[in-house]
């Protein structure tokens, strides 16, 4: 409920939730405001531009998330979002939620970049942050949060 309340500021959503943050890299979920563009097209540029978001915002509605994985890892995911949309709309009247990096990480002792997956660490100084290499096309699950209705979509993973 709390990511339709988001979807209608017409503004992207920040993935500023640590658990959020635990399963993409994407910064934030983007709005599909212009409907002259079909959703699905919208769906696909977004991952060409950014393929790790997990989802979008449609505004004046809800919100569309997917996952590579099975449908349990879709529901999983559509929680940690909604209980991220949750932490953030409690954090507006305080300010706002802020961004978590780059900054110093105390538990590793590094600075955030290099404590994340995808940056080099101490062990290996000459490798260069890379995107980790794709995973073999396969079913990508699809639900839109405000219906409560999951799709099968076998297209998104190969794109």
């Amino acid at each position: 409920m709390r990511l339709a309340a988001w979807a209608q500021t017409h503004r992207p959503f920040p993935l500023h939730y640590v658990p959020d943050q635990r399963e993409t890299t994407a910064a934030e979920l983007p709005v599909y405001l212009d409907r002259h563009e079909g959703e699905d097209a919208f769906i696909l540029r977004t991952l060409s531009d950014e393929p790790d978001v997990p989802g979008i915002l449609e505004a004046n509605g809800g919100a569309t998330l997917w996952s590579r994985g099975d449908l349990l890892d879709l529901a999983r995911l559509i929680l940690i979002v909604e209980e991220g949309a949750r932490a953030q709309t409690l954090a507006e009247p305080l300010g706002g939620a802020r961004d978590f990096g780059p900054a110093f990480c105390p538990s590793s002792g590094m600075p955030w970049a290099a404590a994340t997956p995808h940056a080099p660490g101490p062990e290996s100084p000459s490798r260069s942050p890379v995107t980790p290499p794709r995973d073999p096309p396969r079913p990508v699950w699809a639900a839109h949060a405000a219906a409560g209705r999951c799709l099968r979509l076998s297209t998104v993973a190969a794109q």
